[in-house]
Parts: C-alpha cells; structure tokens; sequence
C-alpha cells in the first residue's frame, strides 16, 4: 500500500520547488524538498527491487542520481541493480560511471568497501 502512495508522489515531482526564484528562504525547502523525493525514489527503488522488478528499481535510481550524482550508495544500489540483472556491461559502466564523477567533482577514489562489492558482484556474474 505505502508504495503505491510513493508512486503517487514521485509522479507528482515536477523540479525543484519555484526553481525560476531566487530568495534565501527558498534554499532550505528547496533543499528539504529535494532529499524528500530522493528518499522517495530510494524506498521506491529498494521495494521494487525487492520484488525482482529490476527494471523499475533501475529507473527510479536513475532519476536520483540525476538529481544527486555524488552519491556513492545510489551507484552501489544501481550495480547491484544490474548485477540482479544479469548485466556486466552495465555493473561495469556504472562503477566506471563513479569513479569518473568522483575523481572529477571530488578528486577522490570509491570507498575501499565498494570496489570490493564491485569486485564480488563481478565475480558473482561469472559462476
């Protein structure tokens, strides 16, 4: 039942809250606003993932990380996404995928803990 109503809501999201304005008051909720549709797609994504609906749980994080690509749990979320998939070639881009963002936005590496979960999931497509 909760996810339908979080399908609802997540249809509803149209950008951020009055985007074309620019007043300090609006950066708070604006901010509040954002991180509560990224929850949104997350639990989303987590139940349809937990349902082998890998495609939607696909989707859904796409669109977060669209809206926050420093996150390295959501490209964790998406690897093991595509590995659930069967799909190298996309585990693959993706860890790619984080480790250009990073180095680029941050200057830094993937946590040592998930080149080992990409190692394993890797391995995991193998057998």
């Amino acid at each position: 039942m909760a996810a339908r109503w979080l399908e609802v809501a997540v249809g509803l999201y149209q950008g951020e809250y009055l985007g074309n304005l620019y007043y300090d008051w609006l950066f708070p909720e604006r901010r509040r606003l954002s991180q509560e549709y990224l929850g949104s797609l997350r639990q989303l994504a987590d139940y349809h993932f937990s349902c082998e609906r890998y495609t939607r749980a696909l989707d859904l994080l796409h669109r977060a990380l669209r809206l926050d690509n420093l996150l390295e749990d959501l490209h964790c979320q998406v690897m093991r996404v595509y590995a659930a998939l069967g799909d190298r070639a996309g585990l693959m881009r993706q860890y790619q995928e984080l480790n250009d963002v990073l180095a680029s936005e941050m200057g830094i590496e993937p946590l040592p803990s998930t080149k080992i979960m990409y190692d394993r999931l890797l391995i995991g497509l193998e057998g």
